[in-house]
C-alpha cells in the first residue's frame, strides 16, 4: 500500500485479501507469522521469525 492512502470500505476488502495471500506465501517460504486478529485496523501480519 502506498503512503497516504486512504483506507476506506470498499478498500478493506481488497487489503484483507492481499494480507491473506501475503501470510499463505511467507509461511510457505518458512517464515514464522503472527497472523491479524480480526479487529486489527489494517490486517497486516508481523513477520515474527525467518527461515
Amino acid at each position: 500500500m502506498a503512503y497516504g492512502v486512504v483506507f476506506g470500505g470498499a478498500d478493506r476488502p481488497v487489503i484483507a485479501m492481499t494480507a491473506e495471500r501475503t501470510v499463505e506465501v511467507l509461511a510457505v517460504m518458512g517464515f514464522t507469522l503472527d497472523r491479524p486478529g480480526e479487529d486489527d485496523e489494517l490486517g497486516a501480519p508481523l513477520v515474527i521469525g525467518g527461515p
